[in-house]
């Protein structure tokens, strides 16, 4: 592993977007992605690209998932499998450079 900083690219969905206010759901984010990956140094950018690909699907299939009673279990099941997914991606990218990095961009 690199001591560079990891770079992404923020796409026009991003956390910090207003469309889709997912920051209220960020602690069952944490939860999940520690759950797949466990804690490492880039722990928060897991989390930051895992919110990212949330927004997205939410976004992509027009769910209006954030305004709903049932929000915080759709959140929790839709950030487990992002983030078991990014875990695999991880794995994969080790087994084939023998890196432990995020994955580039979303």
């Amino acid at each position: 592993m690199t001591n560079e900083p990891i770079l992404f690219a923020v796409a026009m969905h991003s956390v910090d977007s207003e469309f889709l206010p997912l920051d209220p759901y960020r602690g069952l984010v944490e939860a999940a992605v520690f759950d797949g990956i466990g804690r490492p140094s880039f722990f928060d950018l897991a989390v930051d690209l895992v919110m990212e690909r949330l927004a997205a699907k939410i976004e992509e299939k027009n769910l209006e998932a954030t305004a709903c009673a049932s929000a915080p279990q759709l959140i929790r099941e839709m950030a487990r499998a992002e983030a078991l997914k990014l875990r695999l991606e991880i794995e994969r990218w080790f087994m084939s450079t023998g890196k432990i990095e995020l994955p580039a961009g979303g």
